[in-house]
């Protein structure tokens, strides 16, 4: 504290406070004057707030380009209900693009990807795997089909020369009956011939005719017993072949069987387990769509809980400010008291601003609150020094009240009521804890005596108003820290008020 106070100390100090205080005063004007982004107007170049956006697709697209418009749209208008309503619709068009997309708010600007589209059987959740059972039933009946027909082909074809070769047979054996027959009769008229030239008596040549009738009659038995076996050997390859076309078709069925079954097996198996990945793809989309919502309830319960923090924080602002002018309804919103609390807390504040105390160089037993009668009266221009009105919380932190408790009790002693009490023990509490409270006399002595310095510099010694400027730009420099009785003992001590 003493090198930082001890760095306070010179002239450069004078240049810093008086830059302090001219700065506030144009931030005042500035401020007063109302200026805001709604007179702004659009960069140089500008093309809108979503350019570096990225999308997939021309719907995308269109969203960007609407947003872009928007963002356009708003530097042009000077009205602040269409500037709203063209950001919230920015807003909307943004939720639709999804992904990442996302508002800076420093910048003016919108960034992110969109999110990838979905293929249109993925989103609507109807993409399922198809059963080719019947298929694979039909192609197996075709397969059957070409089988028996090239059985069918076959078997006629040795049907086909089984016929040829059984006419070929018939005419054959009848050939050789008419040969037989033929040289039979050729050999009877040779015999006849022959025994009419040498005489032999009719005997004999009934003997011959016989022996001949009988010789024909046994090759033409021969040739149709010859005939009759190759005729059977053809019936039996006929059967045969009948019997061989069956089996053929037997079998050619139960291979067709046992295939179209393993294949109705393999793709039984195939469905299953793409019915698996479907129920798993499923339960992902599922994930993805839970997780998607809530996340969605996480924002939307954080923007709400961000927005009921920023409404509080407002309502305690303005509860605050109404306060200093003594008017406790706005905490009794805020905290939920009655009626009488705030009376309670409004005739507080009427007690501690009433009135004011005799001038002099007496002590009130406050921390400063009251003349010393030190040289800072005299450098205020005003001999007695006017007392500062009556602050509860320094009273009972001057009363060695440190804790909400010791508080309380104070406040009680005093005859408050308990809702006013407890109330004063928690602003004391919390003072307490910022360091609010209490008064570090050198510190403040130091900071007398460095306006004293700049007061006296012919740029400052003409101001009636520096010494309260320059206080107050004291009061605002966080590294200092001060309390609020130390900030009243300043300007006690150059005969100011708070």
């Amino acid at each position: 504290m003493a090198n930082l106070l001890g760095s306070l100390i010179g002239s450069a100090l004078s240049s810093a406070v008086s830059a302090a205080v001219s700065a506030a005063g144009s931030q005042k004007k500035k401020t007063s004057s109302g200026s805001s982004r709604n007179t702004s107007s659009a960069p140089a170049g500008y093309t809108g707030s979503a350019g570096s956006v990225g999308v997939y697709d021309d719907r995308q697209e269109a969203i960007r380009r609407q947003m872009n418009a928007n963002s356009q749209a708003w530097y042009e208008t000077d009205s602040q209900a269409e500037k709203d309503r063209l950001h919230a619709e920015n807003e909307a068009l943004a939720a639709q693009l999804g992904g990442s997309v996302r508002y800076d708010g420093t910048t003016g600007y919108w960034s992110g990807t969109a999110g990838a589209p979905t293929p249109p059987e993925l989103a609507s959740g109807s993409f399922s795997p198809t059963d080719q059972s019947e298929y694979l039933r039909e192609m197996a009946a075709a397969q059957l089909a070409r089988q028996q027909a090239a059985l069918e082909e076959a078997y006629r074809a040795n049907l086909s020369d089984l016929d040829a070769e059984q006419a070929s047979l018939s005419s054959g054996y009848r050939a050789a009956r008419n040969a037989a027959a033929a040289d039979s009769a050729a050999a009877r008229r040779s015999w006849q011939e022959t025994a009419a030239a040498r005489g032999l008596n009719s005997g004999t040549a009934g003997q011959a005719e016989l022996a001949l009738a009988n010789r024909l009659q046994s090759d033409l038995t021969g040739l149709r017993a010859a005939e009759q076996a190759a005729g059977d050997e053809l019936a039996r390859q006929r059967s045969n072949l009948g019997r061989e076309y069956r089996s053929a078709l037997l079998q050619a069925q139960a291979d067709n069987d046992y295939q179209l079954f393993r294949q109705l097996y393999d793709e039984a198996v195939r469905l299953d387990e793409a019915l698996q990945q479907q129920s798993q793809f499923n339960a992902g989309m599922a994930m993805e769509q839970y997780q998607a919502a809530l996340d969605t309830y996480r924002a939307d319960l954080d923007a709400r809980n961000d927005s009921r923090q920023q409404s509080r924080a407002d309502q305690l602002a303005a509860a605050k400010l109404a306060a200093e002018a003594g008017d406790y309804s706005l905490y009794g919103q805020y905290y939920g008291w009655d009626d009488d609390r705030v009376r309670q807390m409004e005739a507080l504040w009427q007690a501690a601003h009433g009135g004011s105390a005799s001038s002099g160089g007496g002590s009130s037993g406050s921390g400063g609150r009251t003349g010393s009668g030190s040289s800072g009266n005299s450098a205020g221009g005003n001999s007695g020094g006017t007392a500062l009105p009556a602050d509860p919380l320094a009273d009972a932190y001057d009363a060695g009240c440190r804790t909400y408790a010791q508080a309380l009790a104070y406040f009680k002693g005093l005859g408050y009521g308990d809702g006013v009490s407890q109330e004063l023990a928690s602003q004391l509490e919390i003072a307490a804890a910022r360091g609010e409270l209490g008064v570090d006399e050198a510190k403040v002595q130091q900071l007398y005596n460095n306006i004293l310095e700049m007061r006296d510099t012919p740029l400052n010694r003409s101001d009636p108003d520096f010494v309260r400027q320059a206080i107050e730009a004291y009061r605002q420099q966080e590294q200092l820290g001060l309390t609020r009785q130390e900030y009243a003992r300043l300007l006690q001590m150059f005969g100011l008020t708070v």
